[in-house]
């Protein structure tokens, strides 16, 4: 509550405190991006360090792009529209929400594990896990022709962020 109030307030002066939060390794990835939202919005144009599941980077908020476009830009939307859309739009927007939080607690990190194939099958066969369905993992990657390996290895981060942003979101 206290990071959204941020947004409607100058955040100059809790910059301190701003850049120590985002830089420690115990601060919650979901709160990480709404802070870095948020200075982007104030058009804070210096660089920042970045600590997000093992990961470390600095980044300039100015310079970032916007969630929406980060989202968009990785591929997996388009390939899980062509897929399932026309077939079962209630399930595309479903899995689009999924996406969209995943994608949300790593901005502004480029995804070190798998490639928007992998995602997309990872994805799709989460949000069919949550309809009770029990699909193997092997035949969403054969549907978005993903190796098996590569769409495990995001599925074991998916679980991760789960555990992590599920009480949160």
């Amino acid at each position: 509550m206290i990071a959204a109030g941020l947004a409607k307030v100058n955040i100059r002066p809790y910059l301190i405190k701003i850049r120590e939060y985002v830089a420690s390794e115990d601060g919650h990835p979901f709160l990480k991006t709404m802070l870095l939202n948020i200075l982007k919005e104030q058009e804070y144009d210096e660089e920042l360090h970045v600590y997000k599941f093992g990961w470390t980077e600095d980044f300039n908020p100015v310079n970032l792009p916007e969630l929406k476009d980060y989202v968009e830009n990785s591929g997996v939307i388009q390939l899980l529209s062509h897929e399932i859309e026309n077939d079962d739009p209630v399930l595309f927007e479903n899995v689009q929400r999924l996406v969209e939080r995943y994608y949300f607690l790593v901005y502004p990190f480029k995804l070190s594990v798998g490639q928007a194939e992998a995602w997309a099958a990872a994805c799709h066969f989460v949000a069919n896990e949550y309809y009770g369905f029990e699909d193997p993992l092997e035949s969403f990657a054969e549907i978005y022709n993903s190796q098996i390996e590569e769409t495990q290895q995001v599925l074991d981060f998916i679980r991760r962020l789960e555990e992590i942003s599920y009480p949160i979101i």
